[in-house]
């Protein structure tokens, strides 16, 4: 589960956090010079749910969806699917392998 930081008003030590629950969002960011972008799907992750297990398979319907639109056609640059440092990029990569997408990974900061 994950925690949302409530704050307090008018500068009160009043800050604390109150349980939430995890989101998994794909968006699409515009490939130009403007900060467009537009989420595609979201889903709430129970607290059984493995977010190393949802999300290869919601990327993976996010792009076929895309693809059965005719929004990728073949002959189109791949897919560039952008995770951030909690995700193993390699382990994507491999769970998406037969989509034409290309997987970019953040890496982990390390102390």
């Amino acid at each position: 589960m994950t925690s949302t930081k409530a704050v307090g008003e008018s500068g009160r030590s009043s800050d604390h956090f109150v349980p939430g629950w995890p989101y998994s969002f794909v968006a699409a960011l515009e490939s130009g010079r403007t900060s467009w972008c537009q989420i595609l799907d979201v889903l709430r992750l129970g607290p059984s749910e493995d977010i190393a297990e949802v999300t290869p398979a919601q990327v993976r319907r996010v792009v076929e969806d895309l693809i059965d639109m005719g929004r990728w056609q073949a002959g189109d640059r791949d897919i560039l699917v952008v995770f951030d440092a909690g995700y193993d990029a390699s382990r994507m990569a491999y769970l998406l392998e037969g989509l034409s997408v290309e997987v970019l990974g953040g890496c982990a900061r390390t102390v």
